[in-house]
């Protein structure tokens, strides 16, 4: 299942985009996120690894992302790897003439057992809704300074 969203963020791409990518500022706009492990590679660049525990509503999610392409600060893609399931994740970045950053994030799901791929075709939204929320928290961490832990 292939989709992509878009958000426009008041704030210029040289703020916008470091804070997307440093991994101290995940928890602010990632609900559920308790744990982040390295793993291998230098961090934060190109081929690293990183270990992301969640806890959304009670049940446990892992899952593992790997870096694949940095272009500061326009692009920013990276596949997460769970049980079950891949996400290719590419998040570009621009500015509109008022200086505001777009942000676009296509996403490509991938499952790999016959659950998945069942739960995809029966709840495609929850998907595409879970992006869209991040997109938003995001949004308003960068704007407002809030953090979804504040709320």
């Amino acid at each position: 299942m292939k989709y992509q969203n878009e958000i426009v963020i008041t704030a210029p791409i040289g703020e916008v985009y470091p804070k997307f990518c440093n991994p101290e500022h995940l928890r602010n706009w990632q609900r559920g996120l308790t744990t982040l492990e390295h793993i291998s590679g230098n961090p934060q660049k190109e081929g690293s690894r990183t270990k992301m525990v969640y806890n959304l509503n009670g049940q446990k999610m892992e899952l593992l992302q790997t870096i694949e392409k940095i272009v500061s600060p326009n692009e920013f893609s990276v596949i997460f790897g769970s049980e079950g399931m891949d996400n290719f994740q590419n998040n570009l970045f621009s500015e509109n003439q008022r200086g505001d950053t777009i942000w676009v994030s296509k996403n490509e799901f991938i499952p790999l057992n016959f659950k998945m791929r069942l739960f995809m075709a029966l709840f495609p939204s929850t998907f595409k809704k879970q992006s869209r929320q991040y997109m938003k928290n995001f949004k308003k961490y960068m704007e407002q300074n809030i953090s979804v832990n504040s709320q």
